[in-house]
């Protein structure tokens, strides 16, 4: 959580999911894929499931 919160624009981080295996980033002009390719790099095994715009 604390590499997704350190990034330029996140607003907000949860887990989320049954299994609580997702993590749920919230804000505005976050780069989705610079964000899942440091998850990748630091925890391992990182996918993008869903960009919105709110």
């Amino acid at each position: 959580m604390k590499i997704a919160a350190g990034t330029s624009g996140v607003v907000s981080v949860a887990i989320e999911g049954q299994k609580k295996d997702q993590v749920v980033v919230l804000g505005e002009g976050v780069d989705a894929a610079a964000l899942t390719s440091l998850l990748r790099k630091k925890v391992g095994h990182a996918s993008l499931e869903l960009v919105h715009d709110v």
